[in-house]
């Protein structure tokens, strides 16, 4: 599986548009990847945000909005396995 995988807060950097900011050599990877191989998001990471979102500790949107960017073109779920 080629492409880069991202982690949670990648993920909800990207949501909020803070990506390149908060790191630019991560920015440069995930666009490349977008660009060529993908960028994978495990499904560990949805239940992270879902504990955050049970938690107050963000909003329950980002919840949906994880879902269009990653079922988006370039991104895919990982699932969980071994």
């Amino acid at each position: 599986m080629p492409g880069v995988v991202a982690d949670t807060h990648v993920l909800l950097w990207v949501l909020d548009g803070t990506l390149p900011k908060r790191s630019e050599i991560a920015a440069r990877r995930v666009e490349a990847a977008l660009a060529e191989d993908g960028v994978h998001v495990s499904i560990g990471s949805f239940l992270d945000l879902r504990y955050l979102v049970d938690s107050g500790r963000r909003p329950p949107g980002v919840l949906d909005d994880a879902r269009s960017i990653v079922g988006g073109e370039g991104f895919s779920v990982v699932p969980l396995g071994p």
